[in-house]
C-alpha cells in the first residue's frame, strides 16, 4: 500500500486513525507491506508520530519504509525510531524505487 502526503501539511493522529480506518475497512484481517512519502515541508506531529507507532497504529502494517528527502526529513524519521519505536519492522530511504525493493523482500518472508 501506498500513502503519500501532499505538500506543506502536518498530519496528525486524527488523519493516521482515518487512514488506519480505511485500511481496516478494504483489508480487514490482512497484514500489508507500506510506503510512505511525504511532500514538501510535510510532518507528522508528535500525536501522529506516537500512533503510527503504535500497535493501533501498525495493525495492519507488514512492514513500513518511509522516502524522506533532505535532511530534516531525515533527521525527524530517524527520531521517530529511536523514541517511538515504531511495533514493526520499520526502515527510512532516500530512493522510493529501494523503499519498494525492500517491501518487496519483507513480504516474501
Amino acid at each position: 500500500m501506498i500513502t503519500e502526503f501532499y505538500d506543506n501539511r502536518i498530519i496528525t493522529a486524527k488523519e493516521c486513525e482515518q487512514l488506519v480506518q480505511l485500511v481496516s475497512t478494504n483489508f480487514p484481517n490482512e497484514k500489508l507491506p507500506i510506503l510512505i512519502t511525504a511532500g514538501r515541508n510535510t510532518y507528522f506531529d508528535p500525536s501522529a508520530r506516537a500512533y503510527s507507532a503504535s500497535d493501533v497504529g501498525t495493525k495492519h502494517s507488514l512492514a513500513e519504509a518511509y522516502v524522506v528527502d533532505g535532511f530534516v526529513h531525515h533527521f525527524i524519521g530517524w527520531m521517530y525510531l529511536l523514541f517511538n519505536r515504531p511495533k514493526v519492522r520499520t526502515k527510512l530511504f532516500l530512493k522510493k524505487d529501494k523503499a519498494i525493493e525492500w517491501l518487496q523482500g519483507v513480504s516474501t518472508n
